[in-house]
């Protein structure tokens, strides 16, 4: 079974920008919106410095 650390995330950012246009060449709209996925990481284990004896010691 995967281990997932609570504290550590990866955060994946989208800019979505949607301008329209009349028939002039007039801007009618503007959107602007900033998407954000965050998912939990996955735990390092020995690699991370809060994982001791066989589990995480962080305090948070």
């Amino acid at each position: 079974m995967k281990k997932y650390c609570p504290f550590m995330y990866k955060i994946q950012q989208v800019n979505q920008r949607n301008v329209e246009y009349d028939a002039d060449g007039k801007e009618t709209a503007h959107i602007h919106k900033l998407v954000e996925v965050q998912e939990p990481a996955a735990c390092k284990g020995k690699a991370c410095g809060c994982y001791f004896f066989g589990r995480c010691r962080r305090k948070g």
